[in-house]
């Protein structure tokens, strides 16, 4: 999908909503997800701030409201940061289970991006 077509779509589903009053709307937040593959990706992105700053185990993303849609960009964590075991914890279960303990370290301060 294009750049256009992606923009044209959300016009045509925002006309379509207005036209056809009676249909409900999303009742979950709606979230455009765009990816990146590099830090330096990132870092030009990032001044289309302000952001907040989130991540997970797998991605790090910058996250934005815009109206009534949220909008992230992210990146595969490992490209930015290192994974580093801190621990383990026990799960009691049948059999046990042995989870590690994890903390994500970033060598650079991840970007200078306002919060």
């Amino acid at each position: 999908m294009t750049r256009e077509e992606f923009i044209n779509g959300l016009r045509e589903v925002a006309r379509f909503l207005e036209r056809h009053p009676e249909m409900p709307t999303p009742t979950c937040p709606l979230t455009v997800n765009v990816f990146v593959d590099t830090k330096e990706e990132l870092a030009a992105l990032a001044r289309f701030g302000p952001w907040q700053k989130k991540g997970d185990d797998n991605y790090f993303y910058f996250t934005r409201d815009i109206g009534a849609l949220s909008y992230d960009v992210n990146i595969n964590r490992k490209k930015i940061c290192h994974r580093v075991v801190v621990g383990t914890e026990v799960v009691p279960a049948q059999p046990e289970k042995i989870v590690e303990k994890v903390q994500w370290v970033c060598v650079e301060p991840l970007l200078a991006v306002q919060s």
